[in-house]
């Protein structure tokens, strides 16, 4: 019996696979931009403690000399402790969230005198409707404190004379006394307090500002 060859079974042609492999390039570019802006500025601190010295200095040897000085720097100290704090919350509240409101304030507030500017502070926040009591108190006040000074910077007589066993002093002469830098103190304070109420009432205007109480003034010790 003739034997058949078994031919191995036709297999189907291994099927052919083609990868496609889809290469994707993704590119990022992330830009950052620094800007940083440091500002520094001489505290209104360094005349309160001229200030300071010459008070103690007047109350320890009476000179008026002494309270020249000590009157003079008490000017100097209350202009310069409204103007930065006014600047200051200024630019907390609006440089960056609102800069065209900031640039009003930024481009005027050089030229003022300080009684002046308080009032442009004021319409930053308070419409023409709202009455600011404060306001008027503040000004008073810095009408008093300065009057002493303006006549002793500008070069009104300090002059004392004796006819006949009698003395005589100038007017500028005769306001430096205890009693005057009592005064003065009174108006400071009332100043102070006024100021304290406004920033009260500005501090609930605010968005950008949480507290005002780092401007707020401290009022003096009047010896009696």
């Amino acid at each position: 019996m003739k034997s058949q060859d078994q031919s191995p079974e036709k297999l189907p042609a291994p099927s052919v696979y083609k990868l496609f492999i889809m290469k994707i390039g993704l590119t990022e570019v992330i830009q950052i931009q620094e800007n940083i802006k440091i500002t520094t500025e001489i505290s209104s601190i360094i005349y309160l403690n001229e200030f300071l010295k010459y008070k103690e200095a007047y109350e320890r040897d009476g000179r008026s000399e002494m309270l020249i000085f000590t009157l003079i720097f008490l000017q100097i100290y209350i202009e310069c402790f409204l103007h930065q704090n006014m600047r200051q919350i200024m630019g907390m509240e609006f440089e960056f969230k609102n800069p065209d409101l900031f640039k009003q304030w930024d481009s005027k507030e050089e030229e003022m005198y300080v009684g002046e500017k308080v009032s442009f502070f004021t319409k930053f926040f308070f419409s023409k409707e709202e009455n600011v009591e404060s306001l008027d108190l503040i000004k008073n006040s810095l009408r008093e404190i300065g009057y002493i000074r303006n006549k002793i910077v500008h070069g009104y007589k300090l002059r004392r004379v004796v006819v006949n066993g009698t003395t005589e002093k100038s007017e500028t002469l005769s306001l430096l006394s205890k009693e005057s830098l009592r005064e003065y103190l009174r108006s400071a304070n009332t100043l102070g307090n006024a100021w304290n109420a406004l920033l009260d009432a500005v501090a609930k205007k605010c968005k950008a500002l949480r507290g005002v109480g780092s401007f707020k003034f401290d009022q003096f010790k009047i010896d009696r």
